[in-house]
């Protein structure tokens, strides 16, 4: 635990159980997993396989000439806002989820939404802070905030199987999206929900209404700061949740 920086118990549980898995699909068996456990204690409670469960990356870089952090954006076809990398969990229809942990699904939502350009590996999102945020509805979305040495998003491909997505990719200056979400700063409404539009030099961005919501929440704001103002600083893999249980909404962290 010490070696890979993880502070939560319970993610390494969870990076162990899934490395539990893996022996069992190449191996047989090496003794009997719950395929259908819970990935951390928040999901202990709060998630059920369904499709509702969603996971993603906030993927950030620092610019070498501004040495200033950047978060990498893309637009979402057929809308004006846009958002970080990330989906649904696979989940089969009859036989529950494909994907055993929420980390494995944020893995491969960047991936194919990158077309391959970006690769994480369980290690380095076992190294990230994450939140989870659970809706009222009971969908629930894990983002991790993890670092990436690419300096180019146009390397990202916009045709291909999985570039049905998104129809650009850009790095948008951390201090940019940090004043937009400033509670002085305006609010807008955009297909319905409230967002933020971040000013840039080439043109306004406007922020995909989950991504805002996650943004706003106090634990995220916290890291974004941290790296804001020290962006060589390494972000501790603090997990941190916002759920509901009845009407009341209540926070947990985990350091």
């Amino acid at each position: 635990s010490k070696v890979l920086d993880i502070h939560n118990p319970e993610e390494l549980r969870e990076m162990l159980t899934r490395r539990l898995h893996d022996l069992q699909n190449r191996f047989g068996s090496v003794g009997k997993v719950n395929s259908k456990g819970p990935s951390s204690v928040f999901a202990a409670t709060h998630e059920k396989p369904t499709l509702k469960s969603a996971a993603g990356i906030l993927v950030y870089s620092i610019d070498l000439k501004t040495n200033e952090p950047m978060i990498l954006l893309g637009k979402r076809i057929r809308h004006n806002w846009w958002g970080n990398l990330g989906g649904k969990r696979d989940v089969d229809p009859t036989q529950g989820p494909v994907e055993q942990t929420l980390m494995q699904t944020a893995i491969r939502e960047t991936q194919e939404e990158s077309q391959g350009v970006l690769k994480f590996s369980d290690i380095e999102l076992h190294q990230s802070p994450s939140h989870d945020l659970m809706n009222s509805d009971g969908s629930l979305f894990r983002m991790y905030i993890t670092p990436t040495d690419d300096q180019h998003p146009q390397n990202i491909p916009l045709t291909g199987k999985y570039a049905q997505e998104y129809t650009d990719f850009k790095w948008v200056p951390l201090k940019n999206i940090m004043a937009a979400l400033d509670l002085k700063a305006p609010r807008i409404q955009e297909e319905g929900q409230e967002t933020v539009q971040i000013n840039l030099d080439d043109g306004p961005v406007i922020l995909h209404a989950p991504l805002y919501r996650m943004l706003m929440e106090p634990s995220v704001q916290n890291q974004l700061k941290i790296l804001l103002e020290n962006p060589k600083t390494k972000l501790r893999a603090i997990r941190s949740k916002t759920g509901y249980t009845g009407q009341e909404r209540v926070r947990w962290a985990s350091p």
